[in-house]
């Protein structure tokens, strides 16, 4: 699984907002993330649909969260941004398997517990951990998260 660079753009636009905690124009936000300013507008114009995100108009406008930091996971970026999130087709809600074996496969239960502890340790990450926790105490906590499902 490989996030797309939308996503990318994304997570780095949300924690901009959260750093600045105050509304950034468009220009502001693409110089800050090293996103152009058109691509940009995409990414901010899914956040502001699925809600994460407020835009106001004209001369004092620009871009804020309308969420709180707490309340935004990577996982809820990820999702909003993303086609698909699952590890496997098979995880998907249709559970399609191309031999019809879904229930009685000896890898797709491997695959949901590597699909559960994704899904857990990107929900359990917040923008406001992501800005309030050092690099290394996000590692060691992944790094236990890993180890100790």
């Amino acid at each position: 699984m490989q996030l797309n660079l939308t996503t990318d753009y994304a997570i780095r636009t949300i924690l901009y907002l959260a750093q600045k905690n105050d509304i950034a124009s468009a220009p502001e936000i693409g110089e800050a993330v090293a996103v152009s300013e058109n691509y940009l507008m995409k990414v901010l114009h899914r956040l502001k649909e699925t809600g994460i995100v407020d835009g106001r108009q004209g001369k004092n406008g620009g871009y804020s969260l309308k969420k709180d930091p707490a309340d935004i996971s990577l996982w809820d970026i990820m999702n909003i941004m993303e086609t698909e999130m699952t590890f496997n087709r098979c995880l998907e809600p249709d559970e399609f398997c191309g031999r019809g074996a879904t229930a009685t496969c000896p890898v797709r239960k491997y695959y949901i517990k590597v699909q559960k502890t994704v899904e857990d340790i990107l929900t359990s990450v917040t923008v406001e951990k992501l800005l309030r926790e050092s690099d290394e105490e996000v590692i060691e906590k992944d790094k236990k998260l890993l180890t100790n499902p």
